[in-house]
């Protein structure tokens, strides 16, 4: 009983942290706990920055000598031509070029785009007209999209902090895929596509960002006034934007590296650890929250094997492992695991547990206790510091008590030759002996009688009072009342016995069908003889008239010999032997072979090449094949056909499958719902005459005797397929 309610306590508990973790993984309630560890662990990463990226800012020097932001475009010309001049190897302009200008002066910065050759564009996006979330891309002018060698979008992801730590990349508007600025940078730099991104949702992984002025950096004026040697800018990616303070092109980035960078700083970080394949991948967030709950599954399997201290520290363990592991693999493996979920699943269920746990100890020996104090007429002395562990020394008194009792009535109950069942007060299972263990399968506490029959495919009948199970058997129960609180016998338990009257039940059984069968199936055709024995009542040709005597008297002796066949088959002991089926099945064939003449109808058998043995009883196979052979050329209408097979079966090699299938006009409806039920009319196709079913409940019966089944598929105008399958198994002291 307690372990049932802690057990039950334990699911709840578990489904209860499992589905807190789950929802703090899918809702992200823990975000802001896993950005500070993941900024953490991806700190741990960050190596030394690429030195062929350089940086040329539009600062506040060169706003204070060059004039203020924006700058007209025919400054950006001369910038780009400088830098092209000094051989760098792609020129980048962090700077949005939207909306024409002077026309001169728009068409002096194409020109100086195309002469260059390797300078890449950003664009943006906008939202687009007429709808509510619908956004389109911004390009630059159309000189411009013509001069550049390749675009690139430039948006931004931040986080819920409002940190950037991924970017996304390739971003699909209408069906169409847009790259980011620095994935066409990478492509003119490398001539290739950069490594594709395994994220559906387009996203960057984690970017490990340098601290500010990681990369070369070079004032845009000193660039213009021709005072940076080329060496400094030959053969070298070049990212120029804005940095003055003021112009907002300024963003958040994680703490580690500055907590404050500019875009092209951003951008720099972005191409370098797409350069170099430095990004972290992010564990799925199923696979994240499965990681968690199984954690947290696993606390909750250690409470059953744990001490309540032990538990406590293994718990502490299990988070720190968890945090451990995180910060760990973004360096070992680079890849992060988000582990505030399983946190939060690990604070949750430890307390929950350990509170559920006590009440439901503290209930359960409150209520036996006071259970047992009723049962038992032996004080029991309970002394404890606390009232918990007076109820456990109490409890311990008592059960002592109820288990010296316990064990005399199991001893009488063991004894009894018979199966003995012992309920409780509200007709549960409290015990069993030995022999009903064996007729009603291995103990079980806490089951009512009728669930105790249905696992032995057993059910009460007869008002209760006799219980019939699904192999034939049956028991005629008697009921015997102790311990009850009032004279009508309310609140009693009960001993069940079972006594064996299966040989009563079979015996009657038989009587009845017999009976059943002498005064309708044998009398029938006797009766027929002496109305035709009658020469008042007969007219007609005399030979006609003996021809149909004979005709019924070798009725009455086909139902004669069907009925000892059957009576023999289930009385006699089988002779079993390894036999060749095959052969079985070519015999009857050929004793069938003048009766399927008579009719013009076709064996068809399906031999195989090897003989195919199997452990039977050959004689009763051979007779069994008889009626089933006998019974489709008797019932198929001439002309026809009747297939024979026999093959091994797809589930063991060892078993044997024999097939006896006709087209004739298939089992009368009458008979389909029980094909083998002794006695059963079936009406031959014929002569009229009825049959008895006696035919097929012997094939029943044999089959039954060996231990094998038996399938019929049949339908109006379609035929009859009997499916035997024989097991190899079936050896004398099995059957």
């Amino acid at each position: 009983m307690l372990k049932n309610r802690l057990f039950l306590e334990w699911c709840l508990t578990l489904l209860v942290a499992a589905g807190v973790t789950c929802w703090a993984s899918l809702f992200e309630l823990t975000a802001r706990l896993d950005e500070q560890l993941q900024d953490i662990a991806v700190s741990w990463t960050v190596d030394r920055g690429d030195p062929a990226l350089v940086l040329v800012e539009v600062d506040d020097r060169s706003l204070r000598e060059l004039g203020p932001w924006p700058w007209p475009r025919a400054r950006h010309a001369e910038l780009i031509e400088r830098l092209s001049a000094a051989g760098a190897k792609v020129i980048v302009p962090d700077i949005l070029f939207l909306e024409p200008g002077i026309v001169a002066e728009d068409l002096a910065l194409a020109q100086a785009v195309a002469k260059a050759g390797n300078v890449v564009l950003p664009f943006t996006f906008g939202p687009e007209e007429n709808t509510l979330d619908g956004r389109v891309p911004i390009m630059p002018l159309p000189a411009l999209q013509s001069a550049a060698r390749e675009l690139g979008h430039v948006e931004l992801q931040f986080d819920g902090d409002g940190t950037i730590r991924r970017v996304p990349l390739a971003m699909e508007e209408r069906g169409r895929r847009y790259d980011h600025l620095m994935q066409a940078t990478y492509r003119v730099k490398e001539g290739r596509d950069p490594p594709p991104s395994d994220n559906a949702s387009g996203l960057s992984d984690i970017v490990p960002f340098h601290q500010p002025g990681t990369y070369p950096t070079i004032s845009a004026v000193d660039v213009l006034r021709g005072s940076v040697p080329k060496i400094f800018l030959q053969d070298r990616v070049v990212l120029f934007g804005a940095t003055a303070q003021g112009l907002q092109d300024r963003y958040a980035v994680p703490r580690y590296a500055g907590h404050i960078q500019s875009g092209i700083e951003i951008q720099a970080n972005l191409l370098d650890a797409m350069m170099h394949d430095r990004f972290i991948a992010p564990v799925s967030s199923l696979w994240n929250m499965a990681l968690s709950v199984l954690l947290v599954a696993a606390l909750m399997m250690a409470f059953w094997v744990l001490r309540p201290k032990s538990a406590l520290r293994f718990a502490v363990l299990l988070a720190l492992a968890m945090v451990a592991l995180a910060l760990a693999l973004p360096t070992a493996a680079g890849v992060w695991l988000s582990p505030g979920a399983a946190l939060v699943g690990i604070v949750i269920a430890y307390p929950l547990w350990g509170w559920r746990r006590l009440v439901s100890v503290v209930d359960f020996l409150h209520q036996e206790s006071a259970s047992l104090h009723q049962q038992s007429d032996q004080p029991v002395d309970a002394q404890g510091f606390d009232v918990i562990a007076r109820q456990v020394n109490e409890f311990k008194g008592l059960l002592l008590n109820v288990r010296q009792n316990f064990a005399f009535v199991r001893g009488i109950i063991e004894s009894a030759p018979e199966p003995i069942v012992v309920l409780d007060r509200s007709r549960r299972t409290i015990a069993m002996n030995d022999a009903a263990r064996r007729l009603l399968g291995p103990f079980e506490p806490g089951l009512d009688l009728p669930l105790l029959l249905a696992r032995s495919n057993g059910q009460l009948v007869d008002g209760n009072d006799e219980v019939a199970f699904g192999d034939g058997r049956s028991f005629r129960i008697s009921r015997a009342l102790f311990g009850a609180d009032h004279d009508d016998g309310t609140g009693a338990e009960e001993i069940v016995q079972f006594h064996d009257i299966s040989a009563i039940r079979r015996a009657e059984q038989n009587r009845r069908m017999t009976l059943e069968f002498l005064s309708h199936d044998m009398r029938s055709p006797q009766a027929a003889i002496i109305a035709m024995t009658n020469d008042s009542l007969t007219k007609g040709d005399p030979g006609a008239r003996l021809l149909r005597i004979r005709q019924q008297a070798e009725r009455t002796l086909q139902l004669a010999d069907s009925f000892v066949q059957y009576a023999r088959v289930q009385e006699q002991a089988l002779s079993m032997e390894s036999c060749d089926v095959q052969a079985l099945l070519i015999e009857a064939a050929d004793r069938a072979y003048f009766a399927a003449r008579a009719k013009s109808t076709t064996i068809r058998l399906n031999d195989q090449e090897d003989p195919v043995f199997l452990n039977c009883d050959a004689a009763l196979i051979a007779r069994m094949l008889d009626n089933l052979i006998g019974n489709a050329i008797r019932y198929s209408p001439a002309g026809s056909a009747i297939s024979l097979a026999v093959e091994n079966a797809p589930s063991s090699n060892r078993d044997v499958v024999l097939l006896v299938g006709d087209n004739g006009p298939g089992l009368p409806a009458a008979r389909r719902h029980d094909p083998f039920a002794r006695f059963g009319a079936c009406q031959n196709a014929d002569d009229n005459a009825p049959s008895s079913g006696l035919g097929l409940a012997f094939v029943a019966e044999v089959v039954s005797r060996h231990r094998g089944q038996i399938e019929v598929k049949t339908a109006a105008g379609e035929g009859t397929l009997f499916r035997i399958t024989l097991p190899d198994d079936a050896s004398p002291d099995n059957v």
